[in-house]
């Protein structure tokens, strides 16, 4: 009995930790997240080149907001300095880039959430000159420090849907994955909701 009761004990208090309070009342903010991302670009070429690429990780960052709409969905729109880079024989082909994703963003649990959206990217320099767009998939966590500030860590995967042409005889289509890291802030005073569940922050 001694054993039970301690087991159930425990696991209310995880149960309180992960999914939030069980109150009625509950909180939800602005969140801007400033990042670090890693960018793996693997580029699937198409046309009469006999050309292959291989993927390589590249460095930038950038910044993101999350606009509640409840405390279980979110807006987030951001803005990203990109360095999207792979290798090609001998070759290695490296362009920057500006990216401006904007996510729907569900939170299943107070900590975790996943995202889908378009996204459109614009070259400022490097072997092409153009821009793309396509859809982005992302899943992430959101780990509280303090009450004004926590850690997000989020995976992404993004496909074209505009073929950017290279070269006369060929055309690329991009497949990345991007690995994000950095410190989030909440923003004003956490709204109140009497109906909805607890808050996510």
């Amino acid at each position: 009995m001694v054993n039970f009761t301690l087991t159930s004990a425990v696991l209310s208090i995880v149960f309180s930790v992960v999914f939030g309070s069980s109150s009625s009342a509950s909180t939800f903010a602005t969140r801007l997240g400033v990042t670090a991302t890693a960018l793996v670009a693997n580029p699937a070429i198409v046309g009469e080149s006999r050309m292959s690429a291989n993927s390589n990780t590249s460095l930038g960052g950038g910044v993101l907001l999350g606009i509640p709409l409840t405390t279980k969905v979110e807006i987030e729109p951001g803005v990203f300095y990109l360095n999207r880079s792979f290798i090609s024989g001998t070759a290695k082909y490296s362009t920057q880039l500006l990216q401006f994703p904007v996510l729907a963003r569900v939170w299943p649990i107070n900590i975790f959430s996943i995202g889908l959206g378009p996204y459109f990217s614009t070259d400022v320099g490097g072997y092409t000159t153009g821009y793309d767009w396509g859809g982005m998939l992302a899943a992430g966590f959101d780990i509280p420090i303090q009450k004004s500030f926590g850690f997000i860590l989020d995976g992404r995967f993004s496909q074209s849907l505009r073929a950017d042409a290279i070269i006369a005889d060929s055309t690329w289509r991009y497949r990345d994955a991007q690995v994000l890291a950095g410190l989030r802030f909440t923003l004003g005073d956490p709204k109140i909701s009497q109906t909805a569940p607890a808050s996510n922050y």
